[in-house]
């Protein structure tokens, strides 16, 4: 996940220079006037945004470099008269400048920095992959650090791409991002209209976009440079290869419009962050919610801690939880920037008895794969400071890990997406509307869900509707054969001491130790006891033993045995859930009846390849699934609310097919078929 740095030298201007491609970042004469004149008049965007009558506009740039492409567009679109319409901006880098280089450049456009200070804020050279950075309420960035050939091969076409910047070094010497590959990437995500510029005029690259179906001409050039490359893809009839499995398609007629609306069913951390989310792409929500508040289940636990779930090796899943983790991070500090909760971002560090047992996580294996600015070593100063009080010697540091109460969150979600909460309102049951549409030959079509409670009264109808209550979810017919596990977590409060005061790190081994936010009166909660949901209700899970537990298995972890009291002055049970695969649930949800029959051939033949005939077929239209976050629920919660939202509104993901693969619920019903009968 760790990326290599640009070997970059500084010119005597303040411009870079890439020591790499011999190649420099942009223009040494008039860089802003090269960028608006090649890219954003290129693709004639002034006049395109002045007649847009879609909700969003996607432009994808391959070299992100400075970001200064980035930056004008950003402030074109502001200037542009557009009415809750979204610029949804994609880019694509290799080798990303570090954060005090980006920093030095954009000090040269001082005309930029409203724009730079949003991006710079939430901006780190933190790993391979897609960052998805929310600039505002009408600007989306994902910024994918990697090759770009890869995480082109990735991406579905969705909507498709609006307009593309060709902005690398020099073609000669960087074949790769140029090469016909790359090039087919563009074609096969682009749609009729799909326009596209670049200041390069190589002869290879005329004939290769032409052939992909893109008219080419070229135009005046900038300053010096006599030509430029303008174009428009025209051709239509292009057959894509399915980048997955027929099974794995999402249909687009489930996705709703910006003015339907849509229920979410629990008003945890999931649900909440899902109104969120679709609040800031227009879309009006409605949560409903069994208890008499938010976060009653385990949103209210009084405080999570936020660190990435660590794997071995790189892979799709290692991936999603990575940007889990940094989107939220960056979440948290900007409600934090606005007032509307207190994050603290103290940094965890994870002892070694943390760490997998089973399969036990090599530290070095893990420092040499996660970048620096996710995860570390201790400094010496932090050692000295912290070996009094636990077995620091193998100890991982993560610095962006810190810890909020969940409840403080859930209510800023719903305060700043004025969502309509309906508490004591329990769905029941789901019931689908349809209205018999054609002539002459009249078929039935999708028209919404009813929501019953549990005498069978309707509770309201809705377009859409997302299930957000782990828990609870087998009761909808829709669901039941989704694999839930149930688990029975108890946190304590235990006193603390004139020394405990001193702790301002997380400290979590086989439980997790808090720094007391009050000095005064020191105390510190432990989380969280571990143990199989039988059926209790919360209140019946909560335990002295579990009390007991907790305090034991903390103690183990610390060198100091006197450092906290074992006087309990809370204590709180509550149940969080998962799935066998340690994995949430989060995408469309799987009619699950159709999928045996459709392909029940992988019984005998798992590796059998089906056709993408019928596959809208495949999903329940207008359900939706974020549920099962298991104990990275801070950080998954969020970063899937993203996921789903970009789902729903027909954008571009932040994550790749495999990934969202992974992350598709019709997972579990497809291996259950691929078990070959004995």
């Amino acid at each position: 996940m760790k990326l290599v740095t640009p070997n970059i030298s500084w010119q005597e201007n303040g411009h870079p220079f890439s020591e790499d491609y011999k190649d420099i970042y942009f223009s040494a004469e008039d860089p802003i006037g090269e960028s608006e004149h090649v890219f954003l008049r290129g693709n004639l965007l002034s006049e395109r945004w002045q007649q847009l009558d879609r909700d969003q506009f996607t432009l994808a740039e391959l070299g992100f470099g400075s970001g200064l492409n980035f930056l004008l567009a950003c402030k074109l679109w502001n200037e542009s008269p557009t009415k809750g319409q979204r610029l949804h901006y994609i880019a694509f880098e290799k080798h990303p400048l570090q954060l005090d280089q980006m920093q030095k450049l954009h000090a040269l456009w001082p005309e930029l920095q409203p724009f730079s200070e949003q991006f710079i804020t939430q901006y780190a050279d933190q790993g391979s992959g897609c960052h998805r950075f929310l600039l505002s309420d009408a600007i989306i960035l994902d910024l994918h650090f990697g090759d770009a050939k890869d995480r082109l091969n990735q991406l579905e076409q969705r909507a498709g791409i609006d307009a593309w910047f060709l902005d690398g070094f020099n073609p000669k010497r960087n074949h790769a991002l140029w090469g016909s590959n790359t090039l087919q990437q563009i074609a096969r995500l682009s749609h009729a209209g799909t326009t596209l510029s670049t200041y390069s005029v190589a002869g290879t690259l005329r004939r290769n976009l032409n052939q992909i179906g893109f008219t080419v001409k070229k135009i005046q050039g900038f300053g010096r440079k006599r030509h430029m490359l303008q174009a428009s893809y025209e051709q239509t009839d292009i057959q894509n290869q399915p980048l997955s499995d027929a099974w794995n398609k999402v249909p687009y007629f489930t996705l709703p419009s910006t003015q339907k609306n849509i229920a979410i069913i629990g008003a945890g951390l999931s649900g909440c962050s899902l109104a969120y989310s679709l609040s800031r792409r227009g879309v009006k929500t409605k949560i409903y919610e069994v208890a008499n508040t938010i976060a009653a289940g385990a949103s209210g636990i009084p405080l999570f801690s936020l660190r990435p779930r660590l794997f071995q090796a790189n892979s799709a899943i290692a991936e999603y939880y990575l940007h889990s983790f940094l989107f939220s991070s960056k979440m948290l500090q900007s409600l934090t920037r606005f007032g509307e909760l207190t994050w603290y971002q103290c940094g965890v560090v994870q002892l070694q008895s943390a760490l997998n047992k089973k399969s036990p996580l090599k530290t070095l294996s893990l420092t040499a794969l996660y970048p620096d600015s996710v995860l570390r070593n201790l400094t010496d100063y932090s050692r000295t400071k912290l070996r009094s009080i636990a077995d620091i010697e193998t100890a991982l540091f993560f610095p962006q890990g810190g810890f909020v109460s969940p409840a403080s969150l859930c209510a800023a979600y719903c305060t700043l997406s004025k969502v309509a909460v309906h508490l004591n309102t329990a769905v029941a049951t789901l019931v689908q509307k349809e209205i018999k549409v054609g002539s002459p030959n009249i078929y039935k079509e999708h028209n919404g869900w009813q929501l019953r409670g549990d005498n069978g009264d309707l509770i309201d109808t809705v377009d859409a509707v997302i299930f957000a209550n782990s828990q609870n979810i087998s009761q909808f017919e829709q669901l039941q054969e989704l694999p839930i596990e149930s688990v029975s977590g108890q946190v304590t409060r235990f006193a603390g001491t004139a020394e405990s005061n001193n702790i301002d790190h997380i400290i979590t081994g086989e439980r997790t130790l808090f720094p007391s936010t009050d000095h005064e009166l020191v105390s510190h909660l432990v989380a969280a006891s571990y143990r199989n949901f039988d059926g209790l209700t919360p209140n019946d899970s909560f335990s002295d033993f579990d009390n007991e537990e907790n305090f034991k298995a903390i103690q183990k972890s610390l060198t100091n045995k006197s450092l906290l009291h074992n006087d309990i002055l809370q204590s709180q049970a509550a149940i969080r859930s998962s799935t066998p695969d340690r994995v949430p649930l989060v995408g469309a949800v799987p009619n699950i009846n159709i999928i045996k029959n459709r392909y029940g051939g992988l019984k005998r033949n798992a590796n059998r390849k089906f056709d993408n005939l019928y596959t809208d077929q495949n999903y329940w239209p207008g359900l939706y699934i974020s549920a099962a976050h298991g104990s990275n629920g801070l950080a998954t919660c969020g970063y899937s609310a993203e996921i789903l939202a970009s789902l729903i509104c027909g954008e571009q993901l932040p994550i790749g097919q495999e990934t969202l693969d992974a992350l598709n619920p019709i997972r579990f019903a497809i291996r259950d078929l691929k078990k070959q009968i004995s």
